[in-house]
């Protein structure tokens, strides 16, 4: 799948699945919050390292979950894209694929520096 911004995609087959993307990008010249994630629901399953993962593929970070005949669900960065995928095969399933990008945009950088963070900035805010 090819896209120019952000793109969200669920495959659903089977019955009884749930499924829900959702991606928060915020730019700030704030400090940007480091506070860690919030706990996973009741129902969780970890997945082990054979099925999670974070690779580069086709030059872009690709964060993986893959289960197999279950499903997969990824996030790529990169390129001018932001792209959720997740695909589910069995049933009963519920996936929750979030995605949170703090960035902290300093004033104190040299003109040059700051010329290219205003580039991602404006980069990002024409994904929204």
């Amino acid at each position: 799948m090819s896209v120019q911004g952000v793109g969200q995609v669920n495959q659903i087959a089977g019955s009884a699945n749930t499924s829900n993307n959702s991606a928060d990008i915020l730019v700030s010249t704030q400090p940007v919050n480091t506070a860690a994630p919030t706990a996973p629901g009741p129902n969780w399953q970890e997945a082990n390292a054979g099925m999670a993962g974070v690779t580069l593929h086709d030059n872009q970070l690709r964060i993986e979950i893959n289960k197999g005949a279950a499903g997969n669900s990824f996030q790529n960065i990169g390129q001018g894209q932001v792209l959720q995928f997740t695909r589910i095969q069995g049933n009963n399933m519920a996936v929750e694929n979030s995605l949170q990008i703090q960035i902290g945009v300093r004033p104190d950088l040299s003109t040059q520096q700051q010329l290219a963070m205003q580039s991602y900035h404006s980069m990002l805010t024409g994904m929204r």
